[in-house]
């Protein structure tokens, strides 16, 4: 039976040292992360009610910037410069979707790279298209981090990512690869993805299919990490048959419980980063 990647365990571990130091910074100063948000998609409210949630409990203050579905582009625009200009807001996460007649591209670009927290912005991107310092997106970077906290190395390992979304599947490809590991990203037009996977020391999925993942893609003792959310008959799945998966692999993540609770975790790191960087002496 495969060792289980306990994201909430590692979750509590590292936000519990993130907190220690957040309760050192508040002594003398604070943190705030501000969240923007247009629209009423259910699921974009959930999640930035549970960062507010966490993020407060660890002692940081947290805005929630709210537009209704019909906000115009420029407001959100002045909304986004005026969290640029604001000194007290050390980072920033504008949660998607966005309201579709919103230039989605054009409102991330505005936002600071100093204070853009989920590598939306093509300045983050770049730098992690080069290696160069930046942010890392936060699912993916928990993703890594996962597998870190078990002392599972990357360097020089196969690694099969399949989905190719601009959120998670590209930008986990590109840091799978500058962590030196050998990555083949699949996707729907993929030939034999049975193949690539049964090749592949790590399988990470990350496309939102449920049971996409069985039993007789990985090869025994591989690991696999499922970044996946599906909603079956009302409850909470990734891609991956974890049952069948769980007996051939030797590590694998749950949902939920894997990779979801270090999202948050990795923008609470972002978050300490984007402090440190305007707070460096210049």
């Amino acid at each position: 039976m495969a060792q289980i990647l306990d994201g909430k365990a590692l979750s509590q571990r590292l936000i519990g040292q993130y907190a220690a130091r957040i309760e050192e910074i508040n002594k003398t100063d604070s943190v705030c992360l501000a969240m923007v948000i247009a629209g009423g998609d259910p699921s974009s409210l959930q999640y930035v009610k549970a960062n507010e949630k966490k993020c407060v409990s660890i002692g940081i203050n947290v805005k929630i910037i709210q537009f209704d579905y019909d906000v115009s582009q420029e407001t959100l625009e002045k909304a986004i410069e005026g969290l640029n200009d604001d000194k007290t807001i050390n980072g920033v996460l504008i949660q998607m979707p966005l309201p579709k007649h919103i230039d989605k591209q054009r409102v991330v670009n505005l936002l600071s790279p100093d204070k853009d927290l989920d590598c939306q912005g093509n300045g983050n991107i770049v730098n992690l298209y080069n290696n160069t310092d930046g942010f890392c997106p936060c699912t993916p970077s928990g993703a890594i981090e996962l597998l870190k906290g078990y002392g599972l190395t990357l360097s020089g390992k196969n690694v099969c990512v399949i989905g190719r979304s601009s959120v998670v599947g590209k930008p986990l490809a590109l840091m799978l690869l500058n962590e030196n590991a050998t990555v083949t990203v699949c996707h729907s037009k993929t030939r034999s993805l049975k193949d690539e996977c049964l090749k592949s020391d790590i399988v990470i999925s990350c496309t939102g299919r449920a049971g996409l993942v069985t039993a007789d893609m990985v090869r025994e003792g591989a690991v696999v990490l499922d970044i996946g959310t599906n909603f079956v008959d009302g409850k909470l799945c990734g891609d991956v048959d974890f049952q069948a998966v769980e007996k051939v692999a030797g590590y694998i993540s749950p949902v939920p419980g894997g990779c979801g609770p270090m999202t948050v975790t990795m923008l609470i790191k972002n978050l300490l980063a984007a402090y440190d960087r305007q707070h460096a002496v210049k």
